[in-house]
């Protein structure tokens, strides 16, 4: 289950990297607002696995962090998915990516 959790949040996260500039560029961004926010959302990404392995350690334990991270994660998602379908803006495409980028960092340290 662990194995199939990791490979879902991995090719939902890098698929929606690939296209998430262009994206950024369809609600108005520049090029460089566009780049700028991609490497946010990235960095927070890469940020997030100290707390997720902080909190499985000391709090939660391996699975039940996975558990909570992975439902942030599908709450980003969805999140992101509705704010595009409704023609959203560049501030609610921020706060999915950021549950996102919560999500992905707190899950990745407890499948690796």
């Amino acid at each position: 289950r662990i194995l199939g959790t990791e490979l879902g949040e991995r090719f939902s996260y890098y698929g929606l990297r690939a296209v998430l500039t262009l994206y950024f560029l369809s609600l108005g961004l520049s090029e460089g607002g566009a780049v700028a926010l991609f490497s946010y959302t990235s960095a927070l990404a890469y940020f997030m696995p100290l707390l997720g392995g902080i909190l499985a350690d000391v709090l939660w334990g391996r699975y039940h962090t996975i558990l909570i991270f992975s439902a942030v994660y599908v709450v980003g998602s969805t999140a992101l998915a509705l704010n595009a379908a409704a023609g959203g803006g560049v501030e609610g495409a921020m706060a999915a990516l950021v549950l996102i980028s919560i999500g992905t960092g707190g899950i990745k340290p407890c499948v690796s």
